[in-house]
């Protein structure tokens, strides 16, 4: 295998572990509606930055309709709304600084500076590190 498509493949699993540990974060509860029914994990910051990507404080806990379908909100339809109703009910109060340094290096650029370093992700998606 190349080292691309292993890349790929580390990449995937990586994935389904930050998006089991975003369940667990909320209880596997959607934190908009409350539903326990086919919830989606949802990046905060893009998942494009991929020093922010499987940074657990990264990810919300959403229905489909508060994932994707409502236009009145949802974090892909209305995502204005989705961030006031965020902030109405203190879900930034506690995450304030998190989001604040996702926001500066998305803003410095849209690509990781140097390599990731994917072991220290492995470590903070299992709980043994806070950070990677």
């Amino acid at each position: 295998m190349n080292k691309a498509k292993e890349l790929r493949k580390l990449e995937r699993q990586l994935d389904k572990m930050w998006h089991d540990a975003v369940v667990k974060k909320f209880g596997g509860v959607c934190v908009l509606t409350g539903s326990t029914e086919k919830l989606n994990a949802h990046h905060v910051v893009t998942r494009r930055n991929k020093w922010g990507r499987w940074f657990i404080p990264n990810g919300l806990l959403l229905s489909p309709s508060a994932h994707k379908f409502s236009v009145r909100i949802s974090a892909h339809q209305a995502p204005t709304n989705l961030v006031f109703w965020l902030w109405s009910h203190s879900f930034f109060s506690d995450n304030y600084a998190t989001f604040r340094w996702m926001g500066q290096i998305y803003d410095q650029t849209d690509r990781p500076k140097g390599p990731i370093d994917y072991e220290a992700v492995k470590r903070h998606l299992q709980g043994k590190q806070e950070g990677y």
